[in-house]
């Protein structure tokens, strides 16, 4: 009985360790303050995490975004590849609001994939569930903190 507790304990451990390092592998969870308003946000800072991005995942949580951070600034395209929910895409340089592309729509039922380009050079670009630049009164020239 000692020895089947045991290896069950073991077994916890190493699944709680298993799970520890996957998630830590993957996206790392920030805050990104914009006025009054505070977005939970995953932050993909390397290749892979910014080609996958939103895409194929089902939805977001009302006030969660995603964050990419770029070492070098640049104008940037973004496009709606693979997503299932619409978006808006508020690009950043200097910790700053620089431009905005509210509501663009995914691509279901065979609409065409959209795409977008900053009209600014920016360094940081933050993807929102489309109407948060309405509903939170995001404009540009906000500072933004994270």
């Amino acid at each position: 009985m000692k020895s089947i507790f045991l290896l069950l304990l073991t077994l916890v451990v190493i699944l709680g360790f298993l799970f520890w390092f996957v998630r830590s592998r993957h996206l790392t969870e920030n805050t990104v303050t914009i006025g009054p308003n505070q977005f939970r946000v995953e932050v993909a800072d390397t290749l892979p995490k910014q080609i996958q991005g939103l895409s194929g995942r089902a939805s977001l949580c009302p006030n969660c975004g995603m964050l990419f951070v770029y070492s070098n600034p640049r104008i940037q395209n973004f496009w709606m590849r693979g997503m299932k929910f619409p978006l808006d895409i508020i690009f950043i340089r200097d910790h700053q609001i620089v431009d905005i592309a509210p509501d663009l729509p995914s691509p279901l039922g065979g609409t065409p994939i959209v795409s977008v380009h900053s009209k600014d050079v920016a360094d940081t670009v933050l993807e929102l569930n489309a109407g948060s630049v309405q509903r939170y009164g995001l404009v540009t020239g906000q500072p933004v903190k994270f």
